[in-house]
């Protein structure tokens, strides 16, 4: 996993992200997927700390080609840049030949833990997300919609 080579980058993803949360006092925060350890690690941030606000995920913006769009592109060498996309086209493929039934729920894993995957409410089946016990103050009238 990315924390292995970049050690102390997540504590002080944490660290920036929890000092914004604590002086801006979102109610929501919109991340993208496209990082998606770093997403975890905000989400768990946000559940330990009992920040009151609802991390939402936001699909992965691409390019054309399928390759997540990033800052960090320019670091990539022609040839480099030509097979990114690959990986991307790959799990399109697969995920196409998936069956409704594998796609219901599967396990993921989490830092913390597996967790259960269930599918996105509103979208297709093959869009998911971990669930699972949710912070006591999501659990109110705020994670209603209230």
């Amino acid at each position: 996993m990315e924390g292995a080579v970049r050690p102390g980058h997540f504590a002080g993803v944490a660290t920036v992200v929890a000092k914004l949360f604590a002086l801006a006092r979102p109610t929501h925060a919109f991340f993208g997927e496209k990082d998606a350890q770093q997403l975890d690690v905000i989400e768990r941030l946000v559940r330990d700390l009992g920040f009151p606000l609802l991390v939402r995920r936001c699909p992965t913006v691409r390019e054309a080609d399928g390759l997540a769009l990033s800052s960090r592109n320019v670091y990539l060498g022609a040839a480099d840049r030509a097979a990114a996309p690959v990986l991307h086209r790959a799990l399109q493929a697969a995920r196409s030949r998936r069956t409704p039934a594998a796609s219901a729920t599967t396990r993921c894993w989490r830092p913390w833990g597996p967790r259960s995957c269930a599918p996105r409410r509103g979208r297709s089946s093959t869009t998911s997300r971990c669930v699972g016990a949710a912070p006591a103050w999501r659990r109110g009238s705020r994670a209603a919609g209230g």
